[in-house]
């Protein structure tokens, strides 16, 4: 799975939201990119896979099974996860 933290633009308090590759990315869902803050990218799993196999830009530590991404890196990743998901993996 995949867990984006983010606060909103007006301060109002941490929120998180899960992502799960096959699904419609956060992007383009029900989070509006210029009103959040993203804080962090949580990854495991099929998730942390396909960030492995779509931003080989990212750095990464191999052997590992989860992963956080904070600050520029994770906004990073929640701005393009549409950008790089094959429509094939869409629902």
């Amino acid at each position: 799975m995949l867990y984006i933290h983010y606060t909103l633009s007006d301060g109002n308090g941490m929120r998180e939201r899960e992502w799960h590759v096959g699904e419609t990315p956060p992007a383009n869902g029900d989070l509006d990119e210029a009103s959040i803050q993203v804080q962090s990218v949580y990854a495991d799993g099929h998730e942390l896979e396909y960030i492995h196999a779509y931003f080989d830009n990212l750095p990464r530590v191999t052997h590992v099974r989860s992963n956080v991404w904070r600050g520029e890196m994770a906004r990073f990743i929640f701005d393009n996860l549409d950008k790089r998901l094959p429509p094939s993996l869409i629902k």
